[in-house]
């Protein structure tokens, strides 16, 4: 059974995957080698407490390709937290982009311990100030 399949029969909130921009729109963007001035997600696969999204940003040497992690508290937290941004190359042209974003994100999750469906990481302790000047320091 591939990855795909795996994710789609856990006990987790939410796999989906939704594609925003073709493979020849990519592939213009990049020709026209223009500078950006924000981030274009191209894609999007979510399983559980873990998302992945492509991204195309401006570099110096004109348009790059990325993705971005990001992990949330628990199942039902609607927060993201951009948790790391990788190097991997984007094939965004292969048959079955979703697949490939799948395998990319399982490598991660498996080499940083990370977990679909629960918390693997640390409560940061911190400091919240609210709007009266109070200060609130949680851990």
């Amino acid at each position: 059974m591939d990855t795909k399949t795996k994710l789609k029969q856990l006990p987790i909130s939410g796999y989906s995957y939704e594609r925003f921009v073709s493979s020849e729109e990519i592939s213009r963007l990049i020709e026209q080698r223009k500078k950006m001035k924000s981030e274009i997600i191209i894609a999007i696969v979510q399983a559980g407490c873990i998302k992945i999204e492509a991204v195309l940003f401006g570099a110096k040497q004109g348009i790059s390709l990325g993705y971005d992690i990001y992990v949330r508290e628990n199942l039902t937290s609607k927060d993201w937290i951009c948790y790391d941004n990788l190097s991997e190359e984007v094939r965004y042209y292969t048959d079955d982009f979703e697949c490939e974003m799948v395998t990319v994100m399982n490598d991660y999750v498996e080499s940083k311990g990370l977990s679909y469906t629960e918390n693997s990481f640390e409560i940061v302790i911190g400091k919240t100030v609210k709007e009266n000047g109070e200060v609130k320091i949680y851990g």
